[in-house]
């Protein structure tokens, strides 16, 4: 399964001022030093001999990762840009539209420093304490989810101690993320996860199904099977010979193949447009997230040039589990006729929030912007970049929002290594509209409410929340 915590990168280069990060301008000594992901909690060593990542918070600091300066550099700093003053490197990259900036520093913090830092040796308690230091320092939204962090501490603190075991250490985290309903906290450890957030929307409905039949053992192979019978009842509905899939180059856990889907009802009047994921791995280079943004692109004008005449338009996001910002502005923009400011995001970590990058809509670059009503599907399903392409699709006025409240968990995910080599992903980011309305937690909410999803629907091969669109839409 694609996860949805990824860190985006392209491989493209280009010369032009100010300097780039590219030897073909110039010798790349210049970026060489240490750089600090300022409310990120991350600094980036780079150096011909070899490039470590180091992840801090307010008491310590683990060597995260190891890799050669190529590989920095384009995970990394894709046509990166360096201040004149040289002191402020930016990342610039299709996927991530936002700006990523990196302060320079002299030297490593104190506990970053050689014979500081945790390692693999660090005792149940260090390791405890890294991690619950990292999410007191870098998590934005305690005050939204209900948790008291503290308090978390105090009823934990009792059982710790170095002795404990590697079981014990587990079930002391597990126990304080266990109040989290954040779908963008998750453990990991060795080849398993823990997600405190209970499930939402669809996927709520479908574990529901999964407990009341006994043919299928595996959930997952459940909830496969079910989406896929839900994706063939839409088709079914189509008009003949409308119906388009484009699958990608990997076998979701849920989805499958299947990541894009479009067609029309009603004798081509209304036009059907869902998206899976907020990525389209095909091609070539299926793991760069700047990829998907093009494939994604072109496949938004085939589908835009096939619905050109519909009159009305539903896009489906019902099921859509995330993915890069860059799809959802991708996407936005087809349906954006003048160029405005749609969305922008801080980051809140305990030294307090970090400057406001904002984010333009732009218009649509090869065809008209489609301006006729549209119907946009929603679920507490719906999450993440999925979320985000609400909001910037919100500020449009032919839009209305039908069915329920999305998941309320836009952050991207902020991956952490414990000194043990588990991972902890987090949420440091607030993304907000031009009202200053955050909607992490709240979701947002739909215009119309229904139900996005029924067991009758699952046991009798139909879409009832698809139907009512269609109906209030051939009014």
């Amino acid at each position: 399964m694609i996860s949805a915590s990824w860190i985006k990168y392209t491989y493209r280069f280009i010369c032009i001022a100010p300097i780039t990060l590219a030897a073909a301008c110039q010798a790349s000594v210049d970026f060489d030093g240490l750089w600090k992901h300022k409310g990120y909690g991350d600094i980036y060593q780079l150096n011909d001999t070899e490039s470590k990542i180091y992840q801090f918070n307010s008491e310590g600091c683990v060597l995260a990762e190891t890799m050669t300066k190529t590989d920095m550099q384009t995970t990394y700093f894709p046509n990166a840009t360096l201040s004149h003053d040289g002191m402020t490197l930016t990342s610039h990259q299709i996927a991530r539209p936002f700006a990523q900036q990196f302060e320079r520093l002299s030297a490593l913090p104190t506990q970053c420093q050689p014979g500081q830092r945790l390692n693999a040796n660090a005792s149940p308690v260090e390791i405890y304490h890294f991690f619950w230091t990292t999410i007191h320092d870098y998590y934005a939204f305690f005050q939204e989810r209900g948790i008291d962090w503290a308090q978390v501490y105090q009823q934990v603190a009792p059982d710790l101690s170095d002795d404990m075991s590697e079981s014990e250490l587990l079930n002391a985290i597990t126990a304080s993320l266990s109040g989290f309903s954040d779908d963008h906290v998750v453990l990991t450890y060795g080849d398993n996860e823990y997600a405190p957030a209970p499930p939402k929307g669809v996927l709520r409905v479908l574990e529901q199904g999964f407990l009341n039949q006994s043919e299928i053992s595996d959930f997952d192979t459940y909830v496969a099977d079910r989406l896929a019978q839900i994706s063939l009842t839409q088709q079914q509905m189509m008009d003949t010979g409308s119906v388009r899939i484009i699958n990608g180059s990997s076998a979701d856990t849920l989805y499958g193949a299947e990541r894009v889907v479009w067609g029309t009802f009603n004798q081509g009047k209304i036009g059907y447009l869902r998206p899976n994921m907020m990525l389209l791995d095909t091609g070539e280079n299926p793991d760069d997230p700047d990829q998907w943004v093009s494939n994604m692109a072109q496949v938004i004008d085939q589908a835009m040039q096939d619905m050109r005449n519909t009159e009305t338009m539903i896009i489906d996001m019902r099921f859509n589990g995330g993915g890069a910002d860059g799809v959802s502005l991708a996407l936005a923009s087809r349906f954006n006729p003048v160029t405005q400011r749609v969305i922008g995001k801080f980051t809140r970590t305990i030294a307090g929030d970090g400057e406001t990058h904002w984010l333009d809509l732009p218009t649509p670059s090869n065809t008209p912007a489609y301006t006729r009503p549209v119907t946009i599907l929603v679920s507490g399903t719906t999450v993440s970049a999925g979320e985000v392409f609400l909001m910037m699709m919100k500020a449009l006025p032919q839009v209305t929002f039908m069915g329920e409240t999305s998941s309320g968990a836009l952050s991207d995910a902020l991956v952490k290594t414990l000194p043990n080599g588990w991972q902890i992903s987090l949420s440091n980011e607030v993304y907000i509209d031009t009202q200053y309305q955050s909607y992490e937690s709240i979701g947002i909410q739909p215009n119309i409410p229904t139900t996005a999803l029924t067991l009758d629907d699952l046991n009798h091969h139909q879409d009832s929340a698809l139907t009512q669109a269609i109906r209030q839409l051939s009014r």
